[in-house]
């Protein structure tokens, strides 16, 4: 968690320039009154993007006890916390299995894309009709491959044309194949391990894209961290911060 950096003093200029001063009071352990889990020596200074250059070329971290100051300028639009811009750009960034899934997709469509992957899929015993209840099958193995065929649309005339039908089980204990029809299956349950973490983090990004985006401030933050103390300094540890900025030149208002 970072501290703001409260603003101490401004200097403005008639060259539509000023000079911000900021300052903050340094948590020290050595008094007995903090833990160094209580401790926060990290603040964050909130800066216009358009100006950032111009803050950067001109910014000075210092602390009067003499500790070292560590400068962050790759932080995130203060519209979301590190934490969130963080999540987001390794949830984006990481490459993941290319399932077939999503709208208009179906069964065929998934298992398809995971041909190669270890299966256990349970499908339901076509009976006599006799007894009651559904007797379901059992069969584990690998996906080999997936096939289509034409169907004819139900209550009508047409056909409907490459229509996943039918998926080939390989059982590799038994080294046979299994033929299963798609409109038989009632479970499926993934195997293998990696395609089950594959499959989470195909659906989380696909759910991340379509949330709604925090809208942008326009400023970014710079963060400064503070070491630990070591020195022997004796009154108020501060750190200071100072940079120059943009701002409406100087003018006076009043008369004498």
């Amino acid at each position: 968690m970072s501290d703001s950096l409260q603003l101490k003093k401004v200097t403005l200029y008639k060259n539509n320039l000023a000079f911000f001063e900021h300052a903050n009071s340094l948590d020290d352990v050595k008094d007995g009154k903090l833990s160094s889990k209580d401790k926060c020596n990290s603040y964050a200074l909130d800066v216009p993007m358009e100006t950032k250059d111009l803050i950067v070329d001109t910014l000075s971290v210092t602390a009067n006890d003499g500790r070292h100051c560590t400068v962050n300028f790759d932080s995130c639009d203060t519209g979301k916390n590190d934490e969130d811009a963080l999540h987001e750009r390794e949830s984006m960034r990481s490459k993941v299995y290319d399932f077939d899934i999503g709208s208009g997709r179906g069964m065929g469509d998934f298992l398809a894309s995971c041909v190669g992957s270890r299966f256990r899929i349970k499908v339901e015993k076509k009976g006599d009709g006799v007894s009651s209840g559904v007797d379901l099958d059992t069969i584990e193995g690998l996906i080999l491959t997936v096939e289509h065929k034409d169907v004819v649309i139900e209550n009508s005339n047409q056909v409907a044309s490459n229509v996943w039908s039918v998926v080939h089980m390989l059982d590799t204990n038994a080294c046979t194949m299994r033929k299963v029809n798609l409109e038989d299956i009632v479970d499926i349950e993934i195997l293998d391990q990696y395609i089950q973490e594959q499959l989470m983090k195909k659906l989380s990004q696909t759910m991340t894209r379509k949330m709604p985006k925090k809208k942008a401030t326009g400023r970014t933050r710079i963060s400064i961290t503070a070491s630990d103390s070591s020195s022997s300094f004796i009154g108020n540890n501060e750190i200071c911060v100072s940079y120059v900025d943009k701002a409406a030149s100087w003018e006076c208002t009043y008369r004498m």
